[in-house]
């Protein structure tokens, strides 16, 4: 004889879970996904789920906590002041429209936030803080409608609106209707997909990396200034590089170090011998991935006309590596004389 297992208090709530919440978290589970594991922070597939996430669904997650009830038809709604009407529900068009309003004020607050922070106001800690910021909210509003009465409580029958309006668009008096509003909903997807692709896209001339010295002071902070600038023949002293990539892309670049000897002739620099020192790999960095790698320089040849050239290339640098193939540059101007 088979028995009917009774339902476990988990599969009740899911059951009963409402269904537009549901496609929230799903959909902030494809974004987290998105950022694990899209090649690129350009990749089209992870562009839209990001823009909807910072565009949309805070906003509608909040909307849902405050008004978890639905809006109510007939004498009741009609019988009752607007002011108070608007103060416990709203309609699903009105939900929809506050939350993109709402959304921009969150990510807008919460930018404020992170830049008090250490992460400061950069692409991953904001996305993470508006993600964990949209299931808190998705938490508290599937809450607050487990709540209200059945009859009270606002819902979206997700498979009912699609049978309707599947049957809508093969009626044969409303097929013109039918094709108007899906050329509507694809004139408003592509406008969507066209804002995402303006406001995440790099316009021309924003890529750029960042390469540079450091020193470390008495504390222990780095900072620009202090460079060692005297040695003696064999002595070694720290230089810290560092690598910022803004690319919009994983990038892998390669310095090369080099100190060379030269002598300014007619306004211009004369390299009267070179001699490479060391070549470093950065491995692969994400967009807004900073490299930093402390490196000791150790003059091999004496003279007070030298300086140690930091040589930056994408990729693998190239045999014969010079200052004017690099992609980027920077040096350090020294004295070395003879040990004591």
């Amino acid at each position: 004889m088979l028995t009917h297992r009774p339902r476990t208090r988990l599969s009740q709530l899911l059951r009963k879970a409402p269904q537009d919440l549901v496609v929230v978290i799903v959909l902030i589970l494809f974004i987290d996904l998105s950022l694990a594991f899209s090649p690129s922070p350009t990749h089209p597939f992870r562009l839209s789920f990001e823009f909807l996430l910072v565009v949309f669904l805070p906003g509608y997650a909040a909307i849902s906590a405050i008004f978890p009830k639905g809006t109510e038809h007939g004498e009741t709604q009609r019988s009752k002041p607007a002011t108070h009407r608007v103060l416990e529900n709203i309609t699903g068009v009105e939900r929809v429209g506050l939350a993109f309003g709402l959304s921009i004020a969150i990510v807008a607050l919460l930018a404020v936030v992170l830049n008090n922070t250490p992460w400061g106001i950069r692409r991953i800690p904001l996305i993470v803080s508006v993600n964990m910021f949209t299931v808190l909210a998705t938490v508290i509003a599937a809450g607050r409608r487990m709540r209200v009465s059945e009859t009270e409580r606002f819902s979206v029958d997700i498979y009912k609106w699609i049978a309707t309006n599947r049957a809508k668009l093969f009626t044969h008096h409303s097929r013109i209707d039918s094709a108007l509003n899906v050329l509507l909903v694809l004139g408003l997807v592509i406008s969507i997909i066209s804002v995402a692709y303006v406001s995440t896209v790099p316009p021309p001339g924003t890529r750029n990396t960042e390469f540079y010295l450091l020193t470390e002071d008495d504390d222990g902070e780095l900072g620009m200034s202090d460079y060692p600038s005297d040695f003696q023949i064999g002595e070694s002293r720290p230089i810290t590089l560092r690598v910022r990539n803004f690319e919009y892309e994983t990038m892998e670049y390669t310095v090369v170090v080099k100190l060379q000897e030269y002598r300014e002739v007619n306004n211009s620099t004369r390299i009267i011998e070179e001699r490479e020192l060391n070549r470093i790999q950065t491995g692969n960095l994400t967009h807004d991935t900073t490299w930093t790698r402390t490196e000791e320089i150790t003059p091999t040849m004496t003279g007070d006309q030298l300086r140690v050239v930091f040589l930056l290339y994408e990729g693998d640098a190239p045999e014969q590596a010079s200052t004017d193939k690099a992609f980027r540059r920077t040096q350090l101007h020294i004295n070395v004389s003879d040990s004591a």
